[in-house]
């Protein structure tokens, strides 16, 4: 159903479509999925707050990779490709930014093969 009106030189449309679904009902995958981006958000703000840590204590590279190591390993629904790529652009970029570090995709792919 559509509704249209005008006032002055605007015009206004609105539609209403019939709903499909029942409300309450949310499929597996998408309350999946869902769950899986809090986490990944989650994941992030730990990892910010984490990277910060290791920046003012100084870290070393491999002190660094150890601290990242413990930092994932309670997020190993993460470790599947979309989820781990954007976590891996993140720990890229905020350790060089914050640690001056700059990791390369061949340690952090270690790091996910360790949290197994």
């Amino acid at each position: 159903m559509l509704l249209s009106f005008s006032l002055f030189k605007y015009s206004l449309v609105v539609g209403f479509l019939k709903k499909t679904a029942t409300a309450g009902v949310i499929p597996a995958r998408a309350a999946e999925e869902d769950v899986l981006f809090r986490l990944a958000h989650i994941l992030i703000k730990e990892l910010r707050v984490g990277i910060g840590v290791a920046a003012d204590k100084k870290l070393g590279r491999e002190d660094l990779l150890l601290f990242l190591g413990l930092l994932l390993k309670p997020y190993t629904p993460l470790r599947h490709l979309p989820f781990r790529v954007a976590i891996n652009n993140f720990i890229l970029m905020e350790t060089l930014i914050r640690c001056s570090i700059d990791l390369r995709d061949e340690e952090l792919l270690m790091l996910w093969r360790e949290i197994r």
